[in-house]
């Protein structure tokens, strides 16, 4: 059941297996805080009354009941989320717990303490650790890796695991500016003063472990590895992590914690007759546990790594969802925090977004099934990796499709704004984002989209659905519109075969005078034209020079009218790639239209004509 449900949230269900049996799906045993069924005081260091009532103190009383808490929520919270009768829906609109992000948090820190054999932790200690966890994952940058995404994938997950989730993107280094105080504090003394080469005077044991888990000597300079998928940002957070809890957690523990954590460094290469990345991270943390006396046997050693693997997979759990909408969700909320200049929201540029979308077209790009989903020591079975693998292309190849019609329609946008005054604000073109006191319209909303009938015949209808309908599958990001009227035009207008072509034309920000021709030249003018009636409905400062260019593009189509047949039939194929009605009988209303255009060409004899005849249907 729980693999099932799972798998409906989009989630990984790669081995699970928790150290010391320990299950978050389970019910969560009550500690040692409570005696003989009933519930026992939890209270600050300080002298309090006796309990009044149902635990109500006297005047001057700080309490917080833990073990109310955990009974408030029951059995049905999990990781702080409230279990929806709809997995699937509660895959696609996360709601929030029914108590605060920082009350669960304090639940959860108090409950994977316990598991993980750390002593009892005061309440102050508690609020205090939830508070750091908060205002680190809050920060105006994070539009993605925030609370909500902790307790996303860390479902079901073990109470190392958890503790992983928490802090594994406490620090961003690569889009956190500045860096928080707290944190700064924290990490003082373990780099050189103005960079982020490890201090050569290191001799605290808790923070030799972590350098030694991610392969790094004192004296090492880390700048080679700053950006966010290059791993600075989670040996930070492991810093970070290791100096909090280590009056909290046996070493050992803090040992697999950055193992966990120094697991979820992405896209690292795994090359063929070399040890893979969980390997020499198996091998880091057996050399830790001879040289600092951890006191892990070799099934510890082992299943740890393999929750470590298990962890990083739950990262991908959206990669592998059934639903490709949940897989572009997630990507386009990636977005501001790769392209610092999208969280201006309504003041960033044309130039800027098509700078992002090429961006986001070579990661997806870039992305192999083969080397994204982790194994180590036969977890995940290769039955499972291959079932991800699979679906993963299958999520890939329609998210490629989307976001390179979102490209060019960009790009075509950009290269009007180019031709008429240069770039300007992307609200001023396309429209303003989505608002509560105010609707206004967007570009996409001015053009008649083709239908589904309409649509080319090479267009695949679950990217040209998501274009046509995204406001009903997509969630509208804090920064972006999912009504895209000009993508699902240009895409249904050009289908998939005519795609990688106008791509090519499109994939060279910032475009200038001579692409932005270029481009606008390959598209048919009666594509083309009304975009360009509703770029100078919504430009209006710039519907002169709209109109001169218009012109010109109707000029340019003139003369590729007359060229000759041969330009001609190559003018018909590249760039009128136009709709073909869906079905049997559209194709054979197609065929007969290409049979007469190629009759009608001079110089074809009878005989010609009575090979090519068509076979009767």
């Amino acid at each position: 059941k729980l693999k099932a449900n799972q798998k409906e949230l989009g989630m990984s269900t790669l081995c699970c297996a928790p150290i010391g049996n320990e299950n978050r799906m389970q019910p969560r045993p009550l500690n040692r805080r409570q005696r003989d069924g009933g519930l026992t005081r939890v209270t600050s260091r300080s002298d309090l009354s006796q309990w009044r009532g149902e635990g109500v103190l006297s005047e001057g009383g700080s309490v917080v009941l833990m073990e109310q808490l955990r009974r408030d929520k029951g059995n049905e919270m999990t990781c702080g989320k409230t279990r929806s009768s709809s997995p699937k829906r509660a895959a696609r609109h996360w709601k929030a717990p029914k108590v605060g992000y920082l009350r669960s948090l304090i639940q959860d820190l108090d409950w994977a303490f316990g598991q993980l054999g750390g002593p009892e932790q005061s309440l102050e200690n508690l609020e205090k650790i939830a508070i750091f966890i908060e205002l680190s994952l809050s920060q105006e940058s994070r539009l993605y890796h925030d609370v909500q995404h902790v307790y996303q994938i860390s479902a079901g997950s073990s109470a190392l695991q958890v503790m992983a989730a928490f802090f594994r993107d406490l620090v961003k280094e690569s889009i956190d500016r500045p860096r928080l105080e707290q944190q700064q504090e924290i990490l003082n003394g373990y780099f050189e003063e103005g960079g982020f080469a490890v201090s050569p005077d290191l001799t605290e044991k808790h923070d030799l472990l972590v350098a030694q888990i991610f392969g790094y000597q004192p004296g090492n300079d880390l700048t080679q590895i700053l950006g966010w998928h290059k791993g600075l940002d989670m040996f930070l957070s492991a810093v970070v992590a290791v100096r909090v809890l280590k009056s909290v957690l046996p070493l050992k523990r803090l040992a697999q914690l950055c193992a966990c954590i120094e697991a979820t460094i992405p896209f690292r290469e795994n090359a063929k007759g070399k040890p893979s990345p969980l390997q020499v991270l198996h091998s880091r943390l057996e050399k830790c546990n001879a040289d600092f006396d951890l006191g892990l046997s070799k099934e510890d050693l082992v299943l740890t790594i393999q929750q470590a693997c298990d962890f990083w997979n739950r990262q991908l759990g959206n990669m592998v969802s059934s639903d490709p909408a949940v897989f572009l969700d997630h990507t386009w909320s990636l977005l501001p925090e790769l392209h610092q200049g999208l969280q201006n929201r309504n003041l960033y540029t044309v130039n800027e977004f098509h700078a992002s979308m090429v961006s986001m077209h070579t990661f997806l790009t870039g992305l192999q099934a083969d080397k994204l989903y982790l194994q180590f020591e036969g977890k995940p079975s290769m039955h499972e990796i291959k079932s991800f693998q699979q679906c993963f292309r299958t999520n890939r190849a329609v998210a490629l499709s989307y976001v390179r019609a979102r490209l060019i329609a960009v790009a075509v946008v950009a290269s009007m704004a180019c031709r008429t005054g240069g770039d300007g604000p992307k609200s001023y073109f396309f429209g303003d984002l989505p608002a509560i006191h105010r609707h206004s319209v967007n570009m996409g909303e001015l053009l008649d989209v083709p239908s589904a009938n309409d649509a080319a015949h090479s267009c695949d209808m679950e990217v040209y659905d998501l274009l046509a309908s995204g406001e009903s599958r997509l969630v509208d990001a804090w920064f972006d519109i999912r009504n895209t009227g000009i993508a699902a035009t240009l895409y249904a207008h050009l289908g998939e075969d005519n795609l990688c072509h106008a791509l090519e034309l499109s994939k060279q920000p910032p475009m200038t005078p001579e692409s932005s021709m270029r481009l606008l030249t390959w598209l048919p003018f009666k594509l083309v034209k009304p975009i360009l009636r509703a770029f100078a409905f919504m430009a209006v400062t710039r519907a002169p020079q709209t109109e001169t260019l218009m012109k010109e593009l109707e000029s340019a189509e003139s003369r590729i009218r007359e060229q000759s047949p041969g330009d001609k039939e190559w003018h018909n194929q590249r760039r009128h790639a136009r709709a073909a009605w869906r079905g049997p009988l559209g194709r054979v209303l197609l065929a007969i239209k290409r049979r007469r255009q190629k009759r009608s060409q001079p110089g074809t004899s009878q005989a010609q004509r009575s090979r090519d005849a068509p076979v009767s249907i």
